[in-house]
């Protein structure tokens, strides 16, 4: 995959890769009493067939879109997952901007992820509604926003601070909300993961941010950490130590193992940060894949000194006991994802 510098605004659209997503998440806060929320909001694009591999690789393809979200009452501890195929407007990605309009096909609701302008950005999904507004530069990870994950290349960059307000919609009730939350843009001719991937985003008080992460196969693995400073300065890291505590889940429908507290040290930062799950229940399952999503608190030692904050934790690769058939379950629901868009 040939390395191009990433060029804002116009690589916030849509790539022509195999495989390719836009995800947000957030923890919210209710104006009116003390209800807190957290959300993760995720449209994949990948090119069908191609994303299956070997003879599919040479069958004509289209893009396909399925749409993953979350909402979560932190308050009531209660979730609520949806996965959805969807449709994009004819007008999506136009003048190769973030501009995408799409709907669920169980819902049939309009949901959307647009660029309003430089700093500026809106997204709607299932019962919300949030304006979010860019108060720092771009994280590229790795500095450049090329890396290599075990030998799969992947463009990657992170909207580490975006001041957030809107409704949610829970059980009928309305709230207006406001809070911080995350994007991710990611996109590269990789397909669905064959290792494990245990990814943190951080968003601590004083302003930093973290994205760290440790990506693995029979191949090796690889840790990377990227920070995002108070002025807005950035640096990577590859030595950083990432390890789980004792608290972990085991999920009654998969089967799967996920440990929900981590220590990550990225010594040449001073920087230690101690990251607990908010919530236990928050798997999700798609095709024969399984993962765990979720908020977190966060604790750190930065530089001696003890400070606080928020994020996200992804863990992908964990084994599942009703999973063992994937290429035959992806084939047959991509003719169903082909029928779709026929």
């Amino acid at each position: 995959m040939e390395y191009n510098p990433i060029n804002f605004p116009i690589d916030e659209g849509k790539h022509d890769s195999i495989t390719e997503w836009w995800y947000l998440n957030g923890i919210l806060n209710s104006k009116k009493d003390k209800q807190r929320f957290a959300y993760m909001s995720t449209l994949f694009r990948v090119k069908y067939p191609t994303i299956l591999g070997g003879i599919f690789s040479f069958l004509p393809s289209h893009d396909a879109y399925v749409y993953h979200s979350i909402i979560t009452d932190l308050t009531n501890k209660k979730y609520y997952p949806n996965i959805e195929i969807v449709t994009i407007s004819n007008d999506s990605f136009r003048d190769n901007n973030l501009s995408v309009k799409f709907v669920g096909r169980k819902s049939k609701n309009d949901y959307s992820l647009l660029r309003e302008n430089n700093n500026v950005y809106s997204t709607s999904g299932p019962n919300f509604n949030l304006i979010l507004g860019r108060t720092k530069p771009p994280i590229l990870i790795g500095e450049t926003g090329f890396v290599d994950n075990v030998g799969e290349q992947t463009y990657y960059y992170s909207l580490s601070s975006l001041k957030t307000t809107g409704k949610l919609e829970i059980d009928n009730e309305v709230f207006e909300i406001f809070g911080n939350s995350w994007m991710d843009h990611q996109w590269g001719d990789f397909r669905a993961p064959k290792g494990y991937w245990n990814w943190f985003s951080v968003q601590l008080e004083n302003n930093i941010e973290v994205i760290c992460y440790e990506s693995g196969s029979k191949k090796g693995s690889k840790t990377l950490a990227t920070i995002s400073y108070s002025d807005g300065s950035q640096k990577s890291y590859s030595t950083v130590i990432i390890s789980p505590n004792n608290k972990q889940w085991l999920s009654p429908k998969t089967g799967a193992n996920y440990p929900l507290s981590w220590k990550v040290d990225i010594p040449e930062a001073n920087l230690f940060l101690e990251i607990d799950s908010l919530v236990d229940d928050h798997e999700m399952t798609f095709w024969y894949i399984n993962y765990w999503e979720g908020p977190s608190k966060v604790t750190a030692k930065f530089c001696g000194k003890q400070i606080y904050g928020q994020g996200f934790i992804e863990l992908v690769g964990r084994h599942s006991k009703i999973h063992n058939h994937g290429p035959i379950v992806s084939f047959l629901l991509g003719q169903i994802v082909k029928n779709d868009y026929s």
